[in-house]
């Protein structure tokens, strides 16, 4: 008999070419697999797993929340198969919890939304960190920031930030929160909330955020005016270093109704090791 179970992956992105299996590089989830087919019969092929995730992050993204879902022999309790494969992940990848669920469980059915951290620096950067967030020149202004933030909230076409667009039916999302957090003067958290992004959609959103500061014009009132800066922050990407995905969350865990309203509760700490304060 095979048991459904559903883990929450912690991984830092710098060595892997993102999350999804790509040919010639190594990703989050073949590296996943190798450990999960490392405790199985030898006779167990990719079928045999039933694989389902939540995100493909991007080359160097890194992730808090990665929820997978897979299937394993039920002689293996959750504890005991958390510990083995976790004996057999290399040191920048952790699966932090693993529940079994109903084997007819579907991740994909169950995702409310995501929160995504993206963090900035400003200032020289630093080659110890140049992996985990962007080093930018400019001195942010924070209210113009704010500014920007608050206009990514609501339902809006979300094309202007995002790669690959024919490759959906609709490119409109809602952000519930996008705010900065400071965590240094020179530190920021671009913190947002959504029920589902679009490619590259946070990198473009922060690069268009830097492009504003740099330009040192005044953020707009409307969202539709921010695309109105004439410059190359409409092909500007951020680098996927700085980029977390902190939290996915899912009706079986969060209520359905409330989840959007609930402070952000994770990130902050995984972050703070890095800072004085």
């Amino acid at each position: 008999m095979w048991q459904r179970r559903l883990i929450s992956l912690s991984y830092q992105g710098t060595a892997y070419s993102g999350f999804s299996s790509s040919p010639n590089c190594i990703t989050v989830k073949d590296t996943l697999y190798h450990s999960i087919f490392s405790i199985l019969p030898k006779a167990t092929t990719a079928e045999n797993l039933g694989f389902q995730y939540s995100s493909r992050t991007d080359k160097g993204v890194h992730a808090l929340d990665q929820k997978c879902s897979f299937l394993l022999p039920s002689y293996f309790s959750d504890i005991k198969a958390m510990q083995l494969l976790n004996e057999r992940l290399p040191g920048d990848m952790k699966i932090v919890n693993m529940v079994s669920v109903d084997n007819s469980f579907v991740l994909r059915d169950v995702v409310l939304g995501k929160d995504y951290y993206y963090w900035l620096s400003f200032g020289p950067r630093d080659p110890f960190f140049s992996s985990l967030r962007w080093s930018i020149p400019c001195i942010g202004n924070l209210d113009s920031a704010q500014q920007y933030c608050s206009l990514l909230v609501g339902e809006h076409d979300f094309s202007y930030f995002a790669k690959n667009m024919k490759q959906y039916k609709s490119t409109v999302c809602r952000i519930y929160k996008a705010e900065i957090r400071v965590i240094e003067q020179d530190q920021w958290l671009l913190q947002i909330r959504g029920n589902r992004f679009l490619h590259h959609m946070i990198r473009f959103i922060t690069g268009f955020l830097y492009a504003w500061l740099k330009s040192k014009k005044p953020i707009p009132n409307r969202y539709e005016d921010l695309f109105t800066l004439t410059c190359q922050a409409s092909s500007l990407l951020a680098p996927g270093g700085g980029l977390y995905l902190v939290k996915t969350w899912l009706s079986t865990e969060s209520d359905p109704l409330t989840w959007h309203l609930s402070p952000y509760d994770r990130g902050t700490e995984f972050l703070s090791h890095f800072f004085s304060s």
